[in-house]
Protein backbone atom coordinates (compact mmCIF):
# COMPACT_ATOMS: atom_id res chain seq x y z
CA UNK A 1 0.00 0.00 0.00
CA UNK A 2 2.77 2.57 1.15
CA UNK A 3 4.26 1.53 -2.43
CA UNK A 4 1.11 2.54 -4.17
CA UNK A 5 0.56 6.00 -2.11
CA UNK A 6 4.35 6.93 -2.95
CA UNK A 7 3.58 6.48 -6.97
CA UNK A 8 0.34 8.27 -6.68
CA UNK A 9 1.43 11.50 -4.21
CA UNK A 10 4.96 11.37 -6.71
CA UNK A 11 3.23 11.58 -9.97
CA UNK A 12 0.63 14.42 -8.64
CA UNK A 13 2.80 16.10 -6.62
CA UNK A 14 0.98 16.20 -3.55
CA UNK A 15 2.68 16.96 -0.02
CA UNK A 16 1.73 15.05 2.66
CA UNK A 17 -0.28 17.82 4.22
CA UNK A 18 -2.61 17.52 1.68
CA UNK A 19 -2.68 13.78 1.18
CA UNK A 20 -3.37 13.23 4.66
CA UNK A 21 -6.55 15.10 3.97
CA UNK A 22 -8.01 11.83 1.91
CA UNK A 23 -9.63 9.56 3.84
CA UNK A 24 -9.51 5.72 2.36
CA UNK A 25 -9.29 2.09 3.87
CA UNK A 26 -8.55 -0.60 2.18
CA UNK A 27 -10.57 -4.05 1.92
CA UNK A 28 -10.52 -7.59 0.89
CA UNK A 29 -12.31 -10.35 1.01
CA UNK A 30 -12.11 -11.42 4.17
CA UNK A 31 -13.34 -8.11 5.43
CA UNK A 32 -16.71 -7.60 7.25
CA UNK A 33 -17.70 -4.77 5.05
CA UNK A 34 -16.61 -6.01 1.72
CA UNK A 35 -19.08 -6.20 -0.86
CA UNK A 36 -19.11 -8.25 -4.08
CA UNK A 37 -17.74 -6.46 -7.22
CA UNK A 38 -18.51 -7.03 -10.56
CA UNK A 39 -17.59 -10.48 -11.75
CA UNK A 40 -14.87 -8.67 -14.18
CA UNK A 41 -13.55 -6.04 -11.48
CA UNK A 42 -10.32 -6.86 -10.36
CA UNK A 43 -11.31 -3.48 -7.87
CA UNK A 44 -13.12 -0.81 -7.09
CA UNK A 45 -13.66 2.90 -5.62
CA UNK A 46 -16.49 3.59 -3.46
CA UNK A 47 -16.80 7.12 -1.77
CA UNK A 48 -18.73 6.75 1.25
CA UNK A 49 -20.06 9.75 3.66
CA UNK A 50 -18.78 9.85 7.17
CA UNK A 51 -20.72 11.31 9.42
CA UNK A 52 -19.71 13.86 12.15
CA UNK A 53 -17.62 13.27 15.06
CA UNK A 54 -16.96 15.73 17.55
CA UNK A 55 -18.56 18.92 15.49
CA UNK A 56 -16.53 18.19 12.82
CA UNK A 57 -18.30 18.61 9.58
CA UNK A 58 -19.10 15.17 7.59
CA UNK A 59 -16.56 14.21 5.24
CA UNK A 60 -15.75 12.00 2.17
CA UNK A 61 -14.38 8.48 3.17
CA UNK A 62 -13.07 6.37 0.55
CA UNK A 63 -13.11 2.39 0.51
CA UNK A 64 -10.65 0.40 -2.06
CA UNK A 65 -12.29 -2.63 -2.67
CA UNK A 66 -9.77 -5.79 -3.74
CA UNK A 67 -11.35 -8.77 -5.94
CA UNK A 68 -8.74 -10.92 -3.99
CA UNK A 69 -10.29 -14.27 -5.72
CA UNK A 70 -10.60 -12.83 -9.20
CA UNK A 71 -7.01 -11.24 -8.67
CA UNK A 72 -5.03 -14.55 -8.02
CA UNK A 73 -7.50 -16.33 -10.53
CA UNK A 74 -5.85 -14.10 -12.93
CA UNK A 75 -2.52 -13.77 -11.71
CA UNK A 76 -2.34 -17.84 -11.92
CA UNK A 77 -3.85 -18.07 -15.09
CA UNK A 78 -1.63 -16.20 -16.84
CA UNK A 79 1.19 -17.47 -14.59
CA UNK A 80 1.98 -14.11 -13.00
CA UNK A 81 2.68 -15.30 -9.53
CA UNK A 82 6.09 -14.01 -9.52
CA UNK A 83 5.36 -11.08 -10.56
CA UNK A 84 2.20 -10.78 -8.03
CA UNK A 85 3.56 -8.16 -6.08
CA UNK A 86 4.19 -5.29 -8.86
CA UNK A 87 0.58 -6.47 -9.99
CA UNK A 88 -0.84 -5.73 -6.91
CA UNK A 89 1.18 -2.42 -6.79
CA UNK A 90 -0.05 -1.45 -10.12
CA UNK A 91 -3.74 -2.01 -9.28
CA UNK A 92 -3.86 -0.52 -6.13
CA UNK A 93 -2.03 2.52 -7.46
CA UNK A 94 -4.79 2.68 -10.20
CA UNK A 95 -7.14 2.74 -7.36
CA UNK A 96 -5.68 5.77 -5.61
CA UNK A 97 -4.86 7.65 -8.83
CA UNK A 98 -9.14 7.21 -8.46
CA UNK A 99 -8.72 8.48 -5.07
CA UNK A 100 -7.28 11.56 -6.25
CA UNK A 101 -9.38 12.31 -9.14
CA UNK A 102 -13.17 12.00 -7.38
CA UNK A 103 -11.70 13.61 -3.94
CA UNK A 104 -11.14 17.25 -3.55
CA UNK A 105 -7.21 16.62 -2.27
CA UNK A 106 -6.62 18.42 -5.61
CA UNK A 107 -8.25 21.77 -5.48
CA UNK A 108 -8.16 21.87 -9.46
CA UNK A 109 -9.52 18.72 -11.02
CA UNK A 110 -7.16 19.82 -13.98
CA UNK A 111 -4.41 20.07 -11.64
CA UNK A 112 -3.48 16.62 -11.94
CA UNK A 113 -1.09 15.74 -14.73
CA UNK A 114 -1.44 12.94 -17.39
CA UNK A 115 0.17 9.78 -17.88
CA UNK A 116 3.01 10.25 -19.00
CA UNK A 117 4.25 8.96 -21.95
CA UNK A 118 6.51 5.38 -20.99
CA UNK A 119 9.94 6.83 -22.83
CA UNK A 120 9.12 9.58 -20.14
CA UNK A 121 8.25 7.79 -17.28
CA UNK A 122 11.03 4.94 -18.02
CA UNK A 123 14.08 8.17 -18.56
CA UNK A 124 12.88 9.19 -14.57
CA UNK A 125 12.76 6.03 -13.46
CA UNK A 126 9.61 6.35 -11.64
CA UNK A 127 7.27 3.43 -14.04
CA UNK A 128 6.59 1.01 -12.23
CA UNK A 129 8.65 -2.35 -13.77
CA UNK A 130 6.56 -5.20 -15.49
CA UNK A 131 7.80 -7.99 -16.73
CA UNK A 132 6.30 -8.92 -20.45
CA UNK A 133 3.92 -11.63 -19.01
CA UNK A 134 2.85 -8.91 -16.67
CA UNK A 135 2.23 -6.39 -19.09
CA UNK A 136 0.77 -8.49 -21.39
CA UNK A 137 -1.62 -9.69 -18.58
CA UNK A 138 -2.52 -6.18 -17.67
CA UNK A 139 -3.17 -4.86 -21.55
CA UNK A 140 -5.42 -7.92 -22.23
CA UNK A 141 -7.61 -7.12 -18.93
CA UNK A 142 -7.86 -3.08 -19.19
CA UNK A 143 -10.83 -2.82 -21.06
CA UNK A 144 -12.70 -4.72 -18.57
CA UNK A 145 -11.01 -3.28 -15.73
CA UNK A 146 -10.63 0.58 -16.49
CA UNK A 147 -6.50 0.11 -16.16
CA UNK A 148 -4.70 2.09 -18.74
CA UNK A 149 -1.41 1.55 -19.22
CA UNK A 150 1.24 4.45 -20.95
CA UNK A 151 1.84 3.50 -24.61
Amino acid sequence: MEEAEQHTTRYYCIPPHRWEKLHFDLLTRQDQEWEPLPETALARVRCLIRPAFQRLAPYDFYRIELNDPLIMEAAERTDLTSDFYHLLVYILTHEMVHLVRLSSILKDPLQGRKFRSSRNSASKGSAIKFSPASRNFILSCRDSVSIQLPS
